[in-house]
């Protein structure tokens, strides 16, 4: 696990929050166009990877725009979970975001296709 994620996460998610609780539900999306965010992704092991990048709007939808590598869109159902980065030592943590959207990842099931699944683009850093 990166340094610092622990205590991170405790302060993200409201033990000594110091990431503002706000949600996209109460700001407009358009808010987030050409702003600072990160996806921040946790696996079954507690292991976490950020990917930074700028907010895009993309006709309705919003789109996590990284340098030199391919976007990966923002599902509207996640919309609610996108919060403020509000300290200074999370920022840092999240790679200078202004916002970031927390999600938990997993295996893939043991199937004999790809049906079912996206390509993301996102590779988990070793």
């Amino acid at each position: 696990m990166m340094p610092g994620w622990s205590s991170f996460a405790e302060q993200s998610w409201g033990r000594g929050s110091t990431c503002g609780r706000g949600t996209i539900q109460s700001m407009d999306i358009a808010e987030l166009e050409g702003k600072l965010f990160t996806l921040w992704l946790t696996d079954e092991a507690d292991e976490s990877v950020v990917y930074s990048g700028i907010a895009r709007l993309k006709g309705t939808g919003l789109l996590l725009e990284r340098d030199k590598q391919s976007s990966f869109e923002i599902r509207s159902e996640w919309y609610e979970r996108i919060r403020t980065v509000t300290s200074e030592d999370v920022r840092k943590i999240l790679l200078g975001a202004d916002y970031f959207l927390h999600l938990m990842v997993g295996n893939l099931l043991d199937v004999s296709g790809p049906e079912g699944y996206e390509a993301t683009g996102l590779k988990w850093l070793e």
